[in-house]
């Protein structure tokens, strides 16, 4: 109990000091990991990517004919002791937030003993992050330890077995959606935003051998930026109407328990369901491209 409550309490510390902290630019990954244990008990950090990202506006009539902006998005996994729930958004929504938009992270959270409990594919992806990313932070009292007999190896058909299980789930979602006379409500889009997050998930598993802990659909985006721009492309989130539809999107299971299923507004509805139908469709596509490749070079097939 007093482990928890002092969490909390370093947590809630680091939100009310966000913004009284100077910023090292020429070092962003020293205040970022500061960020990070400073709210949890941290044993290492490691980035495994970073992606930047230029908005360049040309105004013709003003005095600045060119205004620029860079940020800078890291990718990080981040072992930490004992999980906490809802810390990957929390603590990423500090870093923007400390730093106006200039860095943002998308942070994979594992606890040191859930390295040792996902399966065989998963630890292919840990190793290959602990043996070829920047480590950035490690404990000095309890550093992170993965122990390997052997190099781990890609597990192909645990890959197919959890892409048959979304499949699964996807089917009857799309199912159902299809069977609804296409009425734009907040039902539809719910049942939208399901296949949506599993096509996510059967990405991620394929193209990195990872299977995440958290599942907002922008987390998720993200996490396949890293290895496409299938996400961005077909789902942006640039202008303010842009971000408005991925809201509409994301919508959660518990916006239905009261009142009535809305009615969402019909343009609306109708451009997210053809970037649905779009996304579906590249995604399988990439998916099979992808599984046909790994099999083709020579990765052993488990059982």
């Amino acid at each position: 109990m007093f482990e928890e409550c002092q969490c909390r309490c370093k947590f809630q510390f680091s939100l009310e000091s966000s913004r009284l902290i100077e910023i090292d630019h020429s070092n962003p990954l020293k205040m970022i990991s500061k960020t990070i244990t400073d709210s949890i008990e941290t044993m290492g950090i490691y980035c495994f990517g970073q992606r930047k990202m230029i908005k360049s506006v040309t105004k013709t009539i003003l005095d600045v004919n060119e205004v620029d902006f860079e940020s800078n998005h890291f990718y990080l996994f981040v072992i930490v002791k004992q999980y906490k729930e809802n810390f990957t958004a929390d603590i990423a929504d500090i870093i923007k937030n400390r730093t106006n938009g200039k860095y943002t992270v998308t942070i994979l959270l594992q606890t040191n003993k859930s390295l040792f409990q996902k399966s065989r594919d998963q630890q292919y992806f840990f190793y290959q992050v602990m043996q070829k990313a920047q480590l950035i932070f490690q404990s000095n009292a309890k550093p992170p330890c993965l122990i390997f007999d052997e190099i781990p190896i890609r597990n192909i058909n645990s890959t197919k077995r959890y892409i048959h299980q979304r499949n699964g789930i996807k089917n009857i979602f799309s199912e159902a959606e299809a069977m609804d006379n296409g009425n734009a409500t907040k039902v539809n889009i719910f049942m939208m935003h399901i296949v949506v997050e599993q096509m996510c998930l059967e990405l991620i598993r394929v193209f990195l051998g990872y299977t995440p802990n958290h599942f907002s659909l922008s987390y998720l985006f993200d996490l396949c930026e890293y290895f496409t721009p299938l996400t961005s492309e077909i789902f942006p989130r640039q202008t303010d109407k842009d971000k408005l539809l991925l809201k509409l999107l994301s919508c959660n299971m518990s916006s239905l328990r009261h009142g009535a299923m809305d009615e969402v507004p019909r343009h609306d509805y109708e451009v997210l369901s053809n970037r649905y139908y779009e996304f579906i469709e590249r995604a399988d596509k990439l998916i099979a491209n992808e599984l046909e490749r790994l099999q083709n070079g020579n990765i052993t097939l488990n059982n």
